[in-house]
């Protein structure tokens, strides 16, 4: 399956600005990278993977952290620099934790930044409207990890059509199907191609 990219999304990637801006490549690396470094440092609003971010040492007096909860400190931490005022964590300490390994996870690494702070008391908003599950399945994550304070943010989102051809439960948006198959190796991966039939 080939991936592309709309336009207007390739033209904002640094990589591109810095091709059409200075007909550079990567194999002018030091170029490269000084011109790179220049177009980051002129841009208000920078958007990129936490690695590329953290790779690339701009500086910053804001910083934001999808998915907080998920990322071990140490990577949340990388985010800080000498010209960081403000660093907005958003995620839920209720859901995922980082992935860890036993090792890291007897040390602690188990533990976001975003969790130990909530923990200590630090300041924060939950947002309470959601725009993606069902009623009848937000009702499971609201009331075990939420205290019943989520809610849908309109009717389509609260009792969206059901998918046509199957027999639903008449209160539920969820069913679950026993299919019969068996899982295959595919390099590091695994697969069941039952399930996608």
């Amino acid at each position: 399956m080939e991936c592309r990219v709309d336009d207007e999304v390739r033209q904002l990637h640094i990589d591109v600005q810095v091709r059409e801006r200075h007909g550079l490549t990567n194999s002018k690396k030091e170029w490269y990278q000084h011109c790179r470094a220049e177009l980051l440092e002129n841009k208000a609003i920078i958007c990129g993977t936490l690695s590329a971010i953290q790779k690339e040492k701009y500086d910053s007096n804001a910083s934001v952290l999808e998915e907080a909860a998920q990322v071990t400190e140490p990577a949340s931490l990388g985010l800080i620099n000498p010209g960081t005022r403000q660093l907005l964590l958003i995620g839920d300490p209720n859901q995922l934790p980082p992935t860890v390994g036993p090792t890291a996870s007897f040390s602690g690494l188990q533990t976001s930044l975003l969790e130990r702070l909530w923990r200590k008391g630090f300041r924060y908003s939950m947002l309470t409207e959601q725009y993606r599950m069902a009623k009848s399945i937000m009702s499971a994550p609201s009331g075990l990890f939420h205290d019943n304070a989520l809610t849908c943010s309109n009717s389509f989102v609260a009792n969206p059509p059901k998918m046509a051809g199957i027999q639903w439960p008449d209160d539920s948006h969820t069913l679950f199907v026993n299919v019969h198959g068996y899982e295959e190796s595919v390099g590091t991966s695994r697969r069941n191609r039952y399930e996608v039939e």
